[in-house]
C-alpha cells in the first residue's frame, strides 16, 4: 500500500460520517454525531479556546486513520488540570498555549483515541501528530483517557505517561433507585433516599440565594485555577494566526 495521505481537516462535516463511525468501533463518544454535536452547538468552537484540527490518513478516497484533534487556547473542558505547567511556563517566559490535545471534549470516559485500521496506522497516525506538534510550534501533544491499545502506542514514541485515578459506581443490573436501595439495611436505605431528596433541595435553595444576594455581574468575572493564581492567556502571549 502506498503512504496514506495525510490532511489536518477543521470542520468535521467535511468527513463521511459513515467512514468515521466505522473507525470509531460504535464507541458513542467517538460517534461523528456526537462530535459534530459539540461543534454545531458552538460548545467546542474558537469562542471557547477550541480549533479543531482533525488529523485523518486518507488512501484512495477512503479513511484509514483519524485522531480528534483540538489546538487548545486553554485547559478547560478537559477534566485533567495542568494549570501547574501553564504557570511553569508562564514564569520562564515561555507560552505553554497554543498546545495540541487529542480527546473528547467534556468528556472524562476512557476509550479509543487514534481511531485506525491496523497498528500500523494507529502507529503512523501518532507519529504524524507528533510531527505535526513540532512544525506547528505548539507547546506539547497531550492524549487524554486513552484505552489500552492507544496507551501501548503512545508509549512505544516516547511519550510520558500520567497516572489518575478515577472512581467508577457499577451497576449490577438496577432498574430503579428503590432496587438499589433494597440492597441495603432498612435504616440506612432511608438515611439515603432522605438524603436524596433533601439535598438536592437545599442546594438549590442555596443557589437561588446566593443569586438573589451577590451581583450578576460576579457570575462573569474571570476564571481563576486553582491556587487562586490566574491563568496565563494564551490570547494575549501568543494570538492564534488566521
Amino acid at each position: 500500500m502506498n503512504t496514506p495521505e495525510l490532511k489536518n481537516i477543521e470542520n468535521l462535516a467535511d468527513i463521511p460520517a459513515a467512514q468515521w463511525d466505522a473507525l470509531a468501533g460504535g464507541d458513542p463518544f467517538l460517534s461523528h454525531a456526537y462530535l459534530y454535536a459539540l461543534q454545531e452547538s458552538g460548545c467546542v468552537s474558537a469562542e471557547f479556546g477550541w480549533h479543531a484540527q482533525f488529523l485523518t490518513l486518507w488512501h484512495d478516497g477512503s479513511l484509514l486513520g483519524a485522531m480528534p484533534l483540538y489546538l487548545k487556547m486553554n485547559s478547560y473542558g478537559e477534566h485533567v488540570f495542568d494549570f501547574a505547567w501553564a504557570d511553569a511556563y508562564h514564569r520562564n517566559g515561555l507560552n505553554y498555549y497554543p498546545k495540541l490535545l487529542c480527546a473528547v471534549p467534556f468528556t472524562p470516559v476512557a476509550g479509543p483515541r487514534f481511531l485506525a485500521a491496523s497498528d500500523e496506522v494507529r502507529a503512523l497516525l501518532l507519529r504524524s501528530a507528533l510531527q505535526f506538534t513540532k512544525d506547528t510550534g505548539m507547546s506539547s501533544l497531550h492524549c487524554l483517557f486513552l484505552n489500552e491499545a492507544d496507551r501501548r502506542a503512545a508509549q512505544a514514541q516516547g511519550m510520558l505517561m500520567r497516572q489518575d485515578v478515577q472512581f467508577h459506581w457499577p451497576n449490577p443490573g438496577y432498574r430503579a433507585f428503590d432496587d438499589f436501595l433494597g440492597t441495603m439495611v432498612l435504616v440506612i436505605a432511608g438515611i439515603v433516599r432522605f438524603v436524596a431528596v433533601v439535598l438536592p433541595l437545599g442546594l438549590l435553595v442555596a443557589g437561588i440565594v446566593w443569586l438573589v444576594r451577590k451581583p450578576l455581574g460576579g457570575l462573569f468575572r474571570k476564571r481563576r485555577p486553582q491556587g487562586g493564581k490566574p491563568q496565563p492567556s494564551a490570547l494575549e502571549d501568543n494570538p492564534p494566526t488566521p
